[in-house]
């Protein structure tokens, strides 16, 4: 018998152990088990099979919990790592010591690490070292609470071995959870980890009650911005089009998500006393949403910064940041300020020829803010 061992008892993670648990509820190919650094949420899974801080659905029986990371992991073939992007690390450090060669992992968190600005498999491979093992990505639009209550789910799996990934697509494969594959598992990370961004813009939009008209328009913008930071980052444009971008940028933009949310708090609590400090203004915003963190906020910071280095045009990022780092502007001038920048794109599709140089020349070829001889570039 195989075993997959889920690596963090939060939303994300139990609802994607849940999932391979009743897969596999009654046949028993694989075991399945739960990793939590909670003692009273190993304790009430192991004893009640629930875990009620994060879904009221009863866990399947044969899903068993783990204080113990050594006895989580051993002899598993599958380690799926589904704790926070700022967290991937220190878990990596502690797998280095105590996981096998040939072992497939596979991350589920979205985001980019703080400070090093670098993608989950990045950080994953740096930790793990000389270990041989595949790493793959999880991404695209998935709710924890859809996949509870086996709604249908749609998302994409990254990786670059191909016989692995296709191991994977029928490990999760059900009736309701389609996987789709592809070798470019940078597209699938930055997908993510960028959508959290725009989601943040999407939820300031909200709380500022500009109608619903523009959810349609933003998001179109959303995905041009997100398709030439990730292809300049070394992606495929044509994988943001898909699941990983476009699918989790829509779900992103919606009430279901942390980052719509945390923007439209800060816009209310703007718009509720505009005098405040902008550190106190984020201290309110996430203790009215009773969170601590908000991937897309970390996110934010480096993203801009890698922006302005490479002169990128990228009018809702930049405003964005200086709304919410720089206190520059307010929520309706920041949404007023990216749309006015945006107009400067007066054509809807690119040429053929700036596509087929886009394609060749990521790296020198996108839309600048100035260009090459401080002519426009756009």
């Amino acid at each position: 018998m195989k075993k997959i061992a889920v690596l963090g008892a939060g939303s994300y993670g139990t609802a994607i152990a849940y999932h391979l648990a009743k897969k596999f509820e009654n046949s028993r190919e694989y075991d399945v088990c739960l990793y939590a650094r909670s003692k009273s949420i190993v304790e009430e899974i192991n004893g009640r099979n629930t875990n009620n801080k994060y879904t009221k659905t009863i866990l399947p029986k044969n899903l068993v919990a783990h204080n113990s990371l050594h006895e989580a992991i051993d002899k598993t073939n599958y380690i799926i790592m589904g704790v926070p992007a700022q967290s991937i690390r220190s878990l990596a450090k502690e797998l280095s010591d105590i996981v096998k060669d040939k072992t497939t992992i596979i991350n589920l968190a979205k985001g980019l690490e703080v400070g090093s600005f670098k993608r989950m498999s990045q950080v994953v491979k740096e930790e793990l070292g000389a270990i041989k093992h595949e790493i793959t990505s999880l991404g695209g639009p998935a709710f924890s609470k859809d996949i509870f209550a086996h709604h249908p789910i749609g998302v994409t799996l990254g990786g670059k071995n191909h016989k692995t990934l296709h191991e994977i697509r029928l490990l999760f494969d059900t009736e309701t959870f389609d996987v789709k594959i592809t070798k470019d598992v940078i597209g699938v990370e930055l997908g993510g980890a960028l959508k959290n961004v725009f989601g943040i813009m999407a939820g300031v939009m909200s709380g500022t009650d500009m109608g619903s008209s523009i959810n349609g328009d933003f998001l179109t913008r959303s995905i041009v911005d997100m398709k030439a930071i990730a292809s300049y980052m070394g992606a495929r444009r044509a994988t943001l089009d898909g699941r990983a971008g476009l699918g989790d940028l829509a779900i992103t933009c919606t009430e279901g998500s942390r980052n719509f949310r945390f923007g439209r708090e800060f816009a209310q609590q703007y718009q509720k006393n505009s005098t405040l400090t902008i550190d106190v203004l984020l201290k309110n915003t996430l203790e009215a949403l009773q969170i601590k963190t908000v991937e897309g906020f970390y996110t934010l910071e480096p993203l801009y910064q890698l922006c302005e280095s490479s002169n990128m045009f990228v009018p809702i990022v930049n405003n964005l940041y200086k709304m919410l780092y720089q206190s520059d502007c307010s929520p309706e001038e920041a949404v007023h300020r990216y749309r006015i920048r945006d107009k400067i794109r007066s054509r809807e599709a690119r040429l053929t020829i700036s596509r087929i140089f886009s394609f060749l020349f990521p790296r020198i070829w996108y839309r600048r803010e100035r260009g090459f001889f401080g002519v426009k570039n756009l």
